[in-house]
C-alpha cells in the first residue's frame, strides 16, 4: 500500500466580516481547510498585514506591491481575519518564473479558484486582498509565527461562528 504524503498550509481570509466570508469558508472547507480561527485585530490590522507580507520582502517587486495590497485591505473596511489550515495530499512544487520562488501548484490553483470566483463580487478586491495562503513550508512557518504573535486577538466569538459551524456541519465534504 502506497503511503500518501500530506502537507499542511496556512491561510488568511482577510476580511472576516464581509458579505461572502461564509461562502468562501465553505468552499475552502470542502477542499480540505480546517481549524478556522477568528482574529479581531482592531487597530493592529495593518501591522498584522505587514507582518504577514514581511516574508516576501526580498522579492523584486515587494516595495511596489506592498502598498497596493495594504490599500486594498484598507478599502475593505475590515479589522478582522480568519486563519485556516488546508491539507494537500501529495503536494507538487514548481519554480514560479515571475518570482523565482518554489511554490505548491495545488495551493496556487486553490488561490486562483477562490479569487476568480469571489474577487469580481467584492468591490474592494485586489488579488491578495481576498485571501493569502502560504505556498511553501518556510512561509507556513512564518505565517504560524505571526498568528502566534497576535494570539491575544484570537477569538471564538465571531458574529457568524454558530452560523458557520452549522453550515459546515450541514454542508458535508465530498468523499475522496
Amino acid at each position: 500500500m502506497k503511503r500518501i504524503e500530506t502537507e499542511s498550509f496556512t491561510g488568511i481570509l482577510w476580511s472576516g466580516n464581509q458579505p461572502f466570508t461564509l461562502d468562501i469558508m465553505q468552499d475552502l472547507w470542502v477542499i480540505g481547510a480546517a481549524e478556522f480561527a477568528f482574529y479581531k485585530l482592531g487597530d493592529k490590522y495593518e501591522r498584522f498585514a505587514r507582518d504577514i507580507y514581511d516574508f516576501e520582502k526580498n522579492l523584486p517587486m515587494y516595495d511596489e506591491l506592498l502598498p497596493v495590497k495594504l490599500k486594498a485591505l484598507e478599502r475593505s473596511g475590515s479589522d478582522s481575519v480568519f486563519s485556516f489550515q488546508i491539507s494537500v495530499p501529495e503536494p507538487k512544487y514548481y519554480l514560479d518564473p515571475a518570482s523565482g520562488r518554489v511554490m505548491c501548484s495545488q495551493i496556487k490553483t486553490i488561490k486562483n479558484s477562490i479569487r476568480g470566483k469571489y474577487g469580481p463580487k467584492i468591490e474592494h478586491s485586489a488579488s491578495d486582498a481576498l485571501l493569502h495562503i502560504s505556498d511553501r513550508q518556510a512561509e507556513v512557518e512564518h505565517t504560524i509565527g505571526v498568528l502566534g504573535k497576535y494570539s491575544e486577538c484570537r477569538s471564538y466569538q465571531h458574529p457568524q461562528s454558530m452560523q458557520l459551524k452549522t453550515a459546515l456541519n450541514n454542508y458535508g465534504r465530498p468523499h475522496r
